[in-house]
């Protein structure tokens, strides 16, 4: 049989079962000849709830944070009040005080979140020692944005990689 010849045969495969309670969608390609390619579709199954969009943010999206409740309800671990934002939580001392926050990133610097961090890494906050701080970001190569990345490494940031896989 000569490789151009009409009667192409191919092995069918079983198809998979969709797991139970799961979503599924079979979608078949456009049609061609069938002397040229066979018919084929796909079947994707998923639990996973439809991707929702990013939020678009101003520039200064610092109002993120929320002012501390008046009422007195501000408790740790999901609120710490501090009238000068140097007081210190829990009553610890200053020896026992923890003297690094840990700023990190994963997944890809897009259009949409490179404002979010352009507010955090204005130079507003500093370290004590009167440095700008800083953020690492460990980016992955899908839909990212490697000006907006370049932009982040000039200005001081970490970059590290992160696979797909």
């Amino acid at each position: 049989m000569s490789p151009h010849s009409s009667t192409r045969r191919t092995p069918e495969y079983p198809s998979r079962p969709n797991p139970p309670n799961s979503a599924a969608t079979t979608t078949t390609l456009p049609s061609r000849p069938s002397s040229t390619y066979p018919s084929t579709s796909y079947s994707t199954s998923t639990n996973l709830p439809p991707p929702q969009p990013y939020p678009i943010l101003p520039n200064n999206s610092f109002d993120l944070v929320k002012p501390c409740p008046i009422d007195g309800k501000c408790a740790l671990p999901y609120c710490f009040c501090s009238p000068n934002g140097l007081g210190i939580p829990g009553d610890l001392r200053t020896s026992e005080t923890p003297q690094m926050v840990i700023i990190t990133y994963e997944g890809a610097i897009t259009d949409r979140i490179i404002n979010i961090f352009k507010s955090l890494f204005n130079g507003k906050f500093k370290n004590p020692n009167g440095c700008a701080i800083k953020g690492t970001f460990f980016i992955s190569h899908e839909w990212n944005n490697y000006d907006q990345v370049q932009w982040l490494f000039s200005t001081g940031h970490e970059i590290g990689v992160n696979s797909i896989t």
